[in-house]
């Protein structure tokens, strides 16, 4: 399977709604399994992956920790300000542990995927990876 959200692909975070300089946005998507990006302990939180070409999105894998309802959006447009709502999924709480949830899509186009963390399971959460792929 091609990862199309990773940064070596050519995909880039363009917008997040926070950005600690020792847990940066850019973690996301770097392919590191020890990296990852922390939320400021409030909600919702979101962050915009820019893929190199539109790309008909499948299902996105995403690796978190303490992430309650996730809201996946996405635009096939080039100035992403109109998203629409792709899935709406609660996560199930893994106490302590990696949330490691399948996001199943229905082949959106998209040029641009808006992941929201609409809630969580404590004041911080994190995303250690995003993995999607396309048909």
């Amino acid at each position: 399977m091609v990862n199309h959200a990773l940064s070596s692909a050519g995909s880039e975070i363009v917008m997040a709604t926070c950005n600690v300089e020792s847990f940066p946005p850019s973690s996301i998507i770097d392919g590191r399994p020890n990296t990852f990006w922390m939320t400021s302990g409030l909600y919702p939180q979101s962050f915009v992956i820019a893929f190199s070409t539109p790309i008909n999105v499948d299902t996105v894998y995403m690796q978190s920790y303490n992430a309650k309802k996730v809201i996946l959006e996405g635009t096939a447009e080039n100035d992403p300000t109109e998203f629409r709502e792709i899935i709406s999924q609660e996560l199930p709480q893994h106490n302590g542990g990696l949330q490691k949830t399948s996001l199943p899509s229905a082949c959106a186009e998209c040029k641009y995927l808006k992941v929201t963390i609409a809630s969580g399971y404590s004041h911080i959460c994190a995303v250690y990876g995003i993995q999607v792929s396309a048909t």
